[in-house]
């Protein structure tokens, strides 16, 4: 007897989740930040943004008691053409900004969002 092939599992990325104790205030920022719109929404408790590119992954924002203290093990990475100008926006937003790297003529700033989840802006 032939031992029939499984397939393998694949999982997709269909949503970035952000916990936070105010999805409203802190997706109203990514939304503007990204140009983005508030796809659904429920009673204050979850939003979910379109996503950047069609079938690309939706930016979701859930309410939670606690948000994870301490460094974050996610984080999103924008890229852009114009980043002086992106960084400007985010820090007219509510953004932060907390440190400045580079390696060679490649760099980028990190940022945290209004809730404190970092981000980092660098060249496109």
């Amino acid at each position: 007897m032939t031992e029939e092939k499984r397939p393998a599992a694949r999982g997709t990325v269909v949503s970035i989740v952000v916990n936070t104790t105010d999805p409203q205030s802190l997706s109203g920022f990514w939304a503007d930040l990204l140009e983005l719109a508030v796809e659904s929404s429920y009673e204050g408790e979850f939003v979910w943004l379109s996503p950047v590119t069609p079938g690309g992954p939706k930016l979701a924002f859930q309410r939670v008691e606690h948000p994870s203290e301490g460094p974050r093990r996610l984080h999103l990475d924008l890229h852009s053409e114009d980043p002086e100008a992106l960084l400007s926006r985010a820090l007219e937003l509510g953004a932060s900004e907390s440190a400045r790297h580079s390696i060679g003529d490649f760099g980028w700033v990190v940022l945290q969002d209004p809730d404190g989840n970092e981000f980092c802006i660098a060249q496109g």
